[in-house]
């Protein structure tokens, strides 16, 4: 029995460009031609029915795109490519006014500039030196740049909050509206799925997603960035996968020039409701659960915002 499931099993995936290559005949030269080169914006789509309506084309896939329409009120719908008669690209105005404004930003660019280079180049050090006193910015965990685990610590006034990061990779692939994650060296899941236009949804996890990819081709729906509001999912048409999830405590914090002493709000979390930390060459090293990790300061990124 097992043998003639995987026959099957086989036999579908034979079957499935076959399936594919039906379903893009069918398709109109329009929403061919919308595969080939995708392309968003905003556009009259037509149906092979006949209907018309004025809206956002926001993604394309080699399936559907998701339209949203400007009538009010607003909604967005995922069109099969076999229900596309032909799509008019609609031209944006840039506003009145647009051309000054620009003009008017480049302005105050040029007289602004060597204020902000020269603040940068006669205060490099301040922005490297770590603020001690009192702790102030991001600091991140050592190891190496793709570590499957990584915390920082964000100090800010006199909060402070922890986040965790839990890195996993795998194979993924879909049956009927699951989605099934092979971790490696782990137990695998499989979640019931949907899209909601330019969203993906897991129904189990109640999680929402929105990709995050420029791509220059249309894909599979499920392939993407897809980033929610405590994980990320890079999902790649090879049948690889990363996820990324967060855990995040806030909490307060006062410090010495030696050690920081943080109280969590959760007293539950991984280490009880207090922290001490010692403070030692300009690094913070805190031990919990009888493992040390040591945190770096992160200098700021120097952003000119005209």
């Amino acid at each position: 029995m097992s043998s003639l499931m995987a026959l099957e099993k086989i036999a579908s995936l034979l079957l499935l460009p076959v399936m594919l290559a039906g379903e893009s005949a069918q398709s109109s030269d329009t929403a061919k031609q919308l595969v080939k080169k995708p392309r968003l914006g905003s556009a009259q789509l037509t149906w092979v029915d006949g209907r018309r309506q004025k809206g956002h084309i926001a993604r394309v896939t080699d399936q559907f795109v998701a339209f949203q329409t400007d009538t009010r009120p607003m909604s967005c719908e995922n069109v099969k490519l076999s229900e596309i008669a032909t799509v008019q690209w609609l031209r944006t105005s840039r506003g009145p006014g647009a051309g000054s404004q620009l003009a008017g930003v480049l302005f105050v660019g040029a007289i602004l500039a060597p204020f902000y280079v020269g603040h940068a180049v006669a205060d490099p050090f301040k922005r490297m030196s770590p603020p001690l006193k009192p702790l102030g910015g991001s600091w991140e965990s050592g190891g190496p740049s793709r570590a499957l685990i990584k915390s920082s610590l964000e100090f800010k006034g006199n909060t402070v909050q922890h986040r965790t990061m839990i890195g996993k990779q795998g194979r993924w692939l879909v049956e009927q509206d699951r989605l099934r994650l092979i971790y490696d060296g782990e137990p695998e899941s499989a979640t019931p799925f949907h899209f909601d236009c330019e969203e993906l949804i897991l129904d189990d996890s109640a999680g929402t997603f929105r990709e995050w990819s420029d791509r220059k081709h249309a894909t599979q729906p499920m392939v993407g960035n897809w980033h929610g509001s405590n994980s990320n999912l890079n999902i790649q048409s090879d049948g690889s996968f990363a996820e990324q999830k967060w855990e995040v405590r806030k909490g307060t914090f006062e410090n010495s020039a030696a050690s920081v002493k943080m109280h969590w709000a959760d007293s539950t979390g991984f280490g009880g409701a207090e922290w001490i930390a010692q403070i030692k060459q300009r690094h913070i090293f805190v031990s919990v659960g009888g493992v040390t990790t040591e945190y770096h300061y992160v200098p700021p990124v120097f952003v000119v915002d005209l």
